[in-house]
């Protein structure tokens, strides 16, 4: 195996060990395979050509035996992303244009890996040629990987210039509000409610954004909706109201008191206080 081969090798197998968008094959390698190399010491794409590529990715595929659904081989700009390697990124998408949205196994398009590797100059650079609905297998959208990474400045630009992301789900019925109530983050609600996302969208069990922030006891973020008008008394596909999630024994008091005075004040507090928020 010559050099650029052995360093294309090292490159896919940093990537498939569960920190890139690909799925996590270096784990079933076996001790007889080599080790994957550091993200952050990832050697250069280049190698002998596709030829060589896809033989070596066969092997690997042979050597992890995983099924066949998950042999989808990432791309030079996959690689690339991963790496936020933006000069190697602005080069492939002239000369290899067909790759730009082309899934991993995991479905992940290469703007998908630059957003969860937190690579956004590269994300920057591949969202205006990028099919921003694409979906990968979870049906995440690149809002969904932007808000569960936390990046502000991009949500905020994918919500002045694509809102509609913002009302689609993954196949188990998750927001990218959701996402952003589960972690507590309070700025990324924020600004997702500014944008008019829907506090009412549910998931298949019927979970709210305000569910998952009370379960969690993000206590600012329930604040925010309750603010927003959410409703405090929805009950899920378990019967279980965002009070009830707010009133357990591990709830802390001020999450408890904040859905005691939600529900005292009751649906025209919310109004008003929304109707401040918006204007």
């Amino acid at each position: 195996m010559g050099a650029p081969v052995d360093g294309w090798v090292a490159a896919v197998k940093a990537y498939t060990s569960g920190s890139g968008g690909g799925c996590n094959i270096v784990a079933k390698l076996g001790d007889g395979q080599e080790t994957a190399a550091p993200p952050d010491s990832t050697p250069s794409t280049t190698s002998g050509g596709d030829d060589d590529e896809d033989a070596m990715w066969g092997e690997l595929m042979e050597g992890a035996e995983v099924p066949a659904d998950a042999r989808v081989r990432p791309t030079d700009l996959h690689l690339a992303a991963f790496r936020g390697d933006l000069n190697e990124v602005e080069t492939l998408i002239e000369k290899k244009k067909h790759q730009i949205n082309q899934a991993d196994s995991e479905g992940m398009t290469p703007l998908m890996v630059a957003v969860k590797q937190g690579h956004m100059d590269v994300a920057e650079l591949l969202l205006p040629v990028s099919d921003v609905h694409a979906i990968d297998k979870e049906e995440w959208t690149v809002m969904h990987w932007a808000c569960e990474v936390g990046r502000l400045a991009f949500v905020k630009r994918l919500c002045k210039e694509h809102c509609e992301l913002l009302a689609m789900k993954d196949k188990r019925g998750l927001s990218p509000l959701h996402i952003a109530c589960w972690q507590g983050n309070e700025e990324l609600a924020k600004i997702l409610l500014q944008n008019k996302a829907d506090m009412k969208a549910l998931t298949k069990w019927g979970e709210t954004p305000l569910h998952h922030a009370a379960f969690f006891g993000h206590v600012g973020v329930c604040r925010l909706l309750l603010e927003h008008g959410a409703d405090p008394l929805v009950k899920d596909r378990l019967r279980r109201s965002p009070k009830s999630l707010a009133s357990g024994k591990a709830a802390s008091p001020e999450l408890q008191a904040l859905f005691r005075e939600a529900v005292a004040a009751g649906p025209a507090a919310s109004e008003s206080s929304t109707a401040s928020l918006n204007g």
